[in-house]
């Protein structure tokens, strides 16, 4: 079966700009901490999964500012106005022209959707594997959907079998625990006096989403039953977007080289 690997390009570029010093810079002056970081992580996946085919999927602020419209408080809590970070995305895709791997930044939909919507549809006839740190894609693993995530420098696939050993319930109800406990890296709130415990322990002894609110009596839920389910229809990735884009087989060793040596490819340095 054919593998596909998604990756989440702006969580690559957040990873990649904060996490590596910003002292990383060419003898312009040029800062390239994020590009550097960036094609690390991604040889690192390549490598992991050998893929038959890529594709990158990038946030545009259209999407973003769609999602801002239903709660004020979507990821205010990250900082989106760092320039030394975006001017490094035009030098990321000019890399990822030259390598060969298409990517995509769809001006009316959030990253989260696209990567979702690809990922539900090439499914049917690939394995796909969505390299993120979001937790929020946890949510769409499968049968075909794995999600690739980094813990201390070790890349973890969570197959479905994996992440019920790890959370103790079904990966089709994870939306339903965001639901109860927020996402904290979304800036989105759950429910006071809920944490990851109590949340687990809910979605476990009734399941769906319906019946904990209906049934439990759990006396935090008393009054918040409309944030819970609002959470639910905020967090929950639309995977039924109608999307234009093309993937082609991949077998490019330009993918191995060395980041400082695509930057001199580029002309951006000597």
């Amino acid at each position: 079966m054919n593998r596909l690997l998604t990756i989440d390009g702006h969580n690559y570029l957040y990873r990649s700009y904060f996490g590596i010093p910003s002292t990383a810079k060419l003898k312009n002056g040029l800062q390239v901490n994020a590009f550097y970081g960036f094609f690390s992580l991604l040889r690192k996946a390549y490598q992991y999964v050998k893929p038959s085919e890529i594709i990158v999927v990038f946030d545009s602020e259209n999407g973003v500012q769609g999602k801002l419209l239903k709660s004020e408080n979507y990821k205010q809590n990250r900082d989106y106005s760092n320039t030394g970070m975006f001017k490094q995305l035009p030098i990321i895709k000019e890399a990822l022209e030259y390598i060969g791997i298409p990517y995509i930044e769809n001006p009316d939909y959030e990253g989260d959707d696209v990567i979702g919507s690809i990922a539900k549809k090439e499914s049917k006839v690939s394995d796909v594997y969505i390299s993120s740190q979001d937790n929020d894609f946890l949510q769409l693993i499968d049968e075909n959907i794995f999600v690739l995530s980094d813990k201390k420098g070790k890349v973890i696939t969570y197959t479905k079998e994996y992440f019920e050993k790890i959370w103790g319930i079904e990966s089709y109800l994870y939306l339903n625990y965001l639901s109860l406990k927020g996402d904290p890296s979304d800036n989105i709130l759950g429910v006071k006096g809920i944490g990851k415990k109590t949340a687990l322990k809910l979605v476990e002894q009734y399941k769906l989403l319906e019946n904990i609110l209906q049934k439990s009596d759990n006396k935090y839920l008393k009054g918040n039953e409309e944030l819970v389910k609002k959470n639910k229809e905020f967090l929950r990735i639309n995977c039924d977007l109608n999307l234009k884009y093309e993937l082609k087989e991949f077998d490019n060793d330009k993918i191995l080289q060395n980041s400082s040596e695509i930057l001199r490819i580029l002309k951006y340095t000597n």
